[in-house]
């Protein structure tokens, strides 16, 4: 007898092809979903690598978000290969013939225009060379002045307007952001020597940062804030603006050993530049003081009170107590090297010590 029971063939393969079409459509769907990835990161790569054709450094990019500008497709933070805090703008214009994608670099605290790069296809006349090595004579320039020195790329004259564009896009977006900084004051933070206090005024108000000097790459880090209130997008600003202002009188490097304290002391108190020292210290007194450079030649000098060097005379005079010598014919070298003492003395004192006086 036979079994009604039994499924249809044709059921059978129609429910087959069925399943097999949802697993085929699955995979098919992994696949696109996967192969999206890989061409968004090859795009965010290609992006990436004209953002660094720029002349800035890939660790210190951070994307700026909340970009009020439509043009610009994105907007970082960054420092130059030269360590100079900058921001890297990524902007697009349409023409009436192609897109035109610039790379333009700012530098955070003199808004001059660093770079543009124009990515190739930007022309439909065969001009990408041209646009390419153009820095449309305004490479140097604040960008808010930029359309003074503009200049077109002959045969690209659409492409040139719409760089022109782009750098408009650049220069709105930066005129819209608030917060600017302006220096006002600093002091090095005693013992910790790399650790200097700014003082800038932001929205009319005094902020003072903890900022961490980089002898290695000449930059500063940002520590914390001491007083005040700063924005997040600020703190670049305010690191370019320290940077600016470094101090021409700073105890550079100290080292320790058994035999004491050895200070770098440089200061500007020179009359012909900075004059560097290496002071010795030990328990907590001054005991060496040797001048490591300096501009002024006044060991050629023969007007001098003293015959020999000006430091050692100077210094033998400190040691017993005679501060703020001043050797005829070396009025100024005296001058700084009495305040490179001072600033040794100083130093002492932050560690809870007395000095030689």
């Amino acid at each position: 007898m036979e079994n009604n029971n039994k499924i249809p063939k044709i059921l059978k393969l129609s429910l087959f092809l069925c399943l097999l079409g949802i697993f085929s459509g699955g995979i098919l769907s992994l696949v696109n979903e996967f192969t999206e990835k890989i061409v968004e990161q090859n795009k965010i790569k290609a992006e990436l690598k004209e953002v660094l054709s720029s002349g800035v450094e890939e660790e210190s990019l951070l994307l700026v978000e909340n970009v009020k500008n439509s043009a610009i497709k994105k907007m970082y933070r960054a420092q130059t290969t030269d360590a100079i805090p900058c921001y890297v703008f990524v902007v697009e214009d349409k023409n009436p013939f192609t897109t035109v994608k610039t790379i333009i670099v700012v530098e955070i605290t003199t808004e001059k225009i660093l770079n543009i790069k124009v990515s190739p296809g930007s022309t439909s006349h065969n001009k990408d060379n041209l646009m390419e090595e153009s820095n449309f004579g305004v490479i140097g320039e604040n960008i808010a002045s930029f359309n003074e020195k503009f200049q077109i790329v002959t045969g690209a004259t659409d492409s040139s307007k719409s760089v022109k564009r782009c750098l408009e896009a650049v220069y709105n977006e930066l005129s819209m952001m608030t917060g600017k900084a302006t220096f006002k004051a600093l002091k090095q933070c005693l013992p910790e020597i790399t650790n200097y206090e700014y003082t800038f005024v932001i929205d009319d108000k005094e902020v003072t940062l903890l900022l961490k000097y980089n002898e290695s790459n000449k930059t500063f880090e940002y520590l914390k804030t001491l007083s005040g209130e700063i924005k997040e997008e600020v703190i670049d600003e305010c690191k370019a603006l320290a940077i600016m202002n470094f101090p021409t009188e700073y105890i550079k490097n100290v080292y320790n050993d058994a035999s004491g304290t050895l200070l770098t002391i440089v200061t500007d108190k020179g009359y012909k530049g900075t004059i560097v020292a290496e002071v010795k210290i030990y328990n907590k007194r001054i005991i060496d003081f040797t001048l490591k450079e300096s501009n002024e030649n006044y060991h050629r000098n023969p007007n001098y009170t003293y015959e020999g060097n000006v430091e050692d005379y100077i210094f033998e005079q400190y040691s017993l107590g005679i501060k703020d010598t001043i050797v005829t014919g070396a009025t100024v070298t005296s001058l700084a090297i009495n305040h490179l003492l001072l600033m040794a003395e100083h130093y002492i004192t932050s560690l809870g010590g007395t000095n030689n006086g």
